[in-house]
This record gives C-alpha cells, sequence and structure tokens, in this order.
C-alpha cells in the first residue's frame, strides 16, 4: 500500500493534525482545530454544527520541584491546585493504602508521596475476558504483554492526603517506559464534573528519582515544589455533521479532536480515521440511515463533549442503532537504551463490542477480511469496567449498542507519542471495514443490535468485577 494516492493523502492529513499543536480543552489551539475539523466537515458536505460547551480551562505555565539546589526533573498533574508563587517548602512522607491510616496524623504540613506500578496487560487474562480473540497467527502471548499505563491505581491518596492536611504531592511513575515523567494523567475520565477539584498542587516524578526522594524522607529534608498557571472561563466544542437517509434510524461514529501533548497516535491517527471514513462511507450509494459524525471535545476533561452530546440527545439516541467509536492507530513500541522506539507492528486493539452475538460474529468476520488482527473483541462490562475505556463508551452506558476501537500503547499519556508510531494500513484497512460495517447493518433489522446475550459469560464478568473491587 506504501506509495499509492490515498496512503500519501493520508500520511499528510496524519502529519497536518500532529503539527497543529497542542490541543488542550479551551486553549486557543484547541479552539482553532476544532474550526479546522469544521472546515473539513464541511469540505465533506456533512452540513456540521458546532455544541459549544462552557468550561472553566486550565493552564500550567511553570513547575518545578527542588532539594537544596537541586532540580529534580518533574512534570505537572493536570487540573491540580496551583501553588503560591513561591511554591509550597515542606518534608516529605511516603504513604501507601498499608501505612496511610498509621501516618495520617503526621501528614498535615508535608508533600504527600505516592509510588505508582502500574498492573500488567496480560495475555491470557484477556483471551480469558473476550468475547472473542482474532489472532489466526498467535501472536498474543500469554505472558505478560506490557504496563497498562492508563490504571493508576491508589489514586484516591491524593485526595485522601489532601483531607489529612498535606500542602504538595508527588507521584511517582515506578515502571513508565521509557522513565519519562511527562505524563497527562489523571484527566477526569472518571470523575466527570470533579475534574478541577483537586485541591493541592502535584507533580509527576520518574522511577529513577524515587531512591532520591526516599533518601531526602529519612534525612528530613525539605524540598520546594513549585505549580503555576491560572484557570479562566473558556469553551470546547463537538463538531458534528450527517450523511442524511430517509431511515426512520442512524447510526453514531466518532472520535475525539483534543490531545494531551503533542500527539501523533492520540488522537491525531483517530481524526483521521475519522474523516477517511467518512471518504469511504461517500463512495458507495447512499444509506437508508443516517451516519452522525462527531468529533468530540474534551475527553482530556472527564469526556464532557460526549456526556454533553449526551444530555443533549435524548430523542436521537432513542433512534440510534450503533456507536462506532475509533481511537489510536498505532505501533507497538519497545525501549532501546532508555527510549521508547517503534517495534514496527500493531498494537493489539481492543474492540469494545455489546453483549450481542450477531454483532460480535459480523464484526469478527470483517476484522479477519481486512487483516485487521491480532485483535481482541472486549464486552463493554468487565473488570476493566462497567463501561468501556473510550470516548464513546458513555454510549453503551445509556443503552447504545456500540463498537468502540482503541489501542493502548504505553506511549500514549507520555510525550514520546511521535509519527513513527502511526499504523497508516491499519487506519485504511479500518475506514473500508467499517464503510462495509454499516453499509451490512443498514440493510439488516436493526432491532436485533439492542438483544443482549452471553447471559453466563456477564455474570461471571460481574462477579470478576466485585473481587477487583474488594481487593483494591
Amino acid at each position: 500500500m506504501e506509495g499509492s494516492t490515498s496512503d500519501t493523502e493520508l500520511r499528510a492529513l496524519v502529519e497536518h493534525f500532529y503539527h497543529f499543536g497542542i490541543k488542550h480543552p479551551g486553549s486557543k489551539i484547541g479552539k482553532l482545530f476544532e474550526d479546522e475539523i469544521f472546515s473539513r466537515f464541511q469540505a465533506l458536505g456533512l452540513n456540521p454544527r458546532k455544541q459549544e460547551i462552557p468550561i472553566t480551562a486550565w493552564e500550567c505555565r511553570e513547575w518545578s520541584l527542588k532539594l537544596d539546589d537541586e532540580i529534580i526533573e518533574s512534570f505537572y498533574i493536570p487540573y491540580t491546585a496551583f501553588s503560591s508563587a513561591e511554591g509550597v517548602k515542606a518534608p516529605l512522607v511516603f504513604l501507601n493504602p498499608k501505612n496511610f491510616d498509621e501516618l495520617h496524623d503526621s501528614i498535615h504540613g508535608k508533600i504527600a508521596v505516592v509510588e505508582f506500578e502500574f498492573p500488567d496487560l496480560v495475555g491470557w487474562q484477556l483471551k480469558a475476558m473476550a468475547l472473542k480473540c482474532i489472532d489466526p497467527e498467535n501472536e498474543i502471548p500469554n505472558s505478560t504483554i506490557h504496563p497498562a499505563t492508563w490504571i493508576r491505581l491508589h489514586w484516591d491518596l491524593y485526595h485522601k492526603a489532601a483531607k489529612a492536611g498535606a500542602v504538595g504531592f508527588i507521584g511517582v511513575l515506578k515502571n513508565q517506559p521509557g522513565n519519562n515523567c511527562r505524563y497527562f494523567a489523571p484527566y477526569g475520565f472518571r470523575e466527570g464534573d470533579d475534574i478541577l477539584k483537586k485541591p493541592i498542587p502535584g507533580l509527576w516524578v520518574s522511577g529513577l528519582q524515587n531512591e532520591k526522594l526516599r533518601q531526602a524522607m529519612n534525612e528530613s529534608k525539605e524540598l520546594r515544589l513549585l505549580l503555576k498557571g491560572q484557570s479562566f472561563q473558556s469553551s470546547t466544542s463537538n463538531i458534528i455533521g450527517v450523511i442524511p437517509g430517509s431511515g426512520p434510524n442512524n447510526f453514531l461514529m466518532g472520535c475525539h479532536h483534543d490531545t494531551p501533548f503533542l500527539n501523533a497516535v492520540e488522537d491525531s491517527s483517530g481524526m483521521a480515521a475519522l474523516i477517511k471514513t467518512v471518504e469511504e462511507i461517500k463512495k458507495i450509494p447512499q444509506l437508508k440511515h443516517s451516519v452522525y459524525v462527531i468529533a468530540t471535545a474534551g475527553h482530556f476533561y472527564g469526556s464532557i463533549g460526549t456526556r454533553k452530546f449526551i444530555e443533549a440527545s435524548t430523542e436521537l439516541l432513542g433512534k440510534t442503532s450503533l456507536a462506532l467509536w475509533m481511537e489510536h492507530f498505532g505501533f507497538s513500541a519497545v525501549e532501546e537504551n532508555g527510549k521508547l522506539v517503534s517495534a514496527a507492528r500493531a498494537e493489539t486493539p481492543g474492540i469494545f463490542c455489546s453483549f450481542n452475538k450477531g454483532l460480535v460474529r459480523r464484526l469478527e468476520k470483517l476484522l479477519l477480511k481486512y487483516k485487521i488482527f491480532p485483535a481482541l473483541i472486549l464486552p463493554p462490562e468487565s473488570p476493566l469496567g462497567n463501561y468501556p475505556p473510550t470516548d464513546g463508551g458513555d454510549f453503551h452506558a445509556h443503552g447504545v449498542p456500540i463498537i468502540n476501537f482503541i489501542s493502548n500503547p504505553v506511549y500514549l499519556l507520555v510525550d514520546d507519542d511521535r509519527l513513527e508510531f502511526v499504523d497508516y494500513e491499519r487506519i485504511i484497512n479500518f475506514s473500508k471495514m467499517s464503510c462495509e460495517l454499516l453499509k451490512s447493518l443498514d440493510h439488516s433489522n436493526l432491532e436485533n443490535l439492542k438483544n443482549r446475550d452471553y447471559g453466563l459469560r456477564r455474570k461471571i464478568l460481574n462477579f470478576l468485577a466485585s473481587l477487583m473491587k474488594v481487593s483494591h
């Protein structure tokens, strides 16, 4: 496929989105990118509109962590409170769930430190959880695949430390591949409107700094933590277009348009896939049912765009037969000399699908046809959460049948996400597959998509999820 016109144009599109800048919700660049997407939807004949959403934007301008005269490499924890101009200076206290109650009374006036060790993604566990494992060449190992770098166990210690009187917070990223501390999280995915309720300033450091911090605590040394910036009233917007049909039902498809850094995979690749899929659909005879195309706002602001779209679209959702979401088309990464580089093989996606056997069978057939494998068709509710960890996951929580494509390579939430990681061939194959999927559903009995199957599997997954909650 290399060298074809479609591939060349796709590469140019992804690179344009990538170089556009850091698209934080409510920022100047974020708003300019919304205009860019609006114009592209216009050019595609989608008759777009903007759904503007007021927000309190958060912008960090300066941060630092100092031990005596030494600067310790760090990065801000987004949406935490800003410090004074001088910062906060205090001794450290290391916390974990086992010693928190014991140390509770000694936390006041100190900077709390918590070590975050991401849990491993284990192949056999994911296969056992999956509704279908699409792996004809046996590429998914049974052993550990890589750390799940979006899962921050024990983040609740931040809020507990704040309530106990801590004046600052340091999170140690013990096993982030590449030892990068420039990590944009948490960003409100499970917090919703509580995203700004983080009352003390916080910084991330890499695992390389852990021993230095422990030594400083043992020697009762004080560290100075600085986090300066501003919060201001702003807005962000969903961009909503439509390929109109005459039928009574509709399909939704979308991707979020904001990014944490200058990101190639998260989610310049997803936005390019959305536009490419629209182009594929426009090539075929008109679908009977309408297709709503949504570039959602504020994934990195508590998924506010998806939530506000749902709030304003009760009637539309009642007629929606499928929400097809697409995020992150990238290669896996490996460490070389302490840096992350492309492994030149596709990151295995998790494709979250409703508990519907007919939809799963249809999806499996198309994944094999378009060579989108290895892949895991995952349940929408499981020990991973009660709805998919995608920007389209909320649709499942509101009763809409879903297919949510996402991959989670280890560089997504750090600033290692570069153009070399983008899997262009998979974007093209996915767009063609999505077009065929919607075309085939357009002529089927859409009421069948509302069936909930896998009764025994659902009971087992719910039981496992309850055990996970108890253990955490």
